[in-house]
């Protein structure tokens, strides 16, 4: 899958990047959104980004292939 947004083309109208992040510095969960919304000309777009912590990273569940796995991000286990 290419993480990157589109160029824009006619008929694009919106398009978001949705990621989810471990800060090193704060060691917090943080979803990071890029939206692109384009103009009707299909030349121009305004590029935003927004951050939201979402809690600390503790213990973070990862989902994969339908099985949930647990993973403690604590230093000390």
């Amino acid at each position: 899958m290419d993480m990157t947004l589109e160029l824009p083309r006619k008929g694009l109208i919106k398009q978001e990047l949705i990621s989810y992040e471990i800060e090193e510095t704060t060691n917090m969960v943080v979803k990071k959104i890029h939206t692109r919304k384009y103009a009707e000309d299909g030349v121009d777009y305004i590029d935003t980004w927004n951050s939201e912590p979402l809690c600390e990273a503790k213990n973070v569940a990862i989902s994969c292939c339908n099985n949930v796995e647990e993973i403690n991000l604590n230093e000390d286990g």
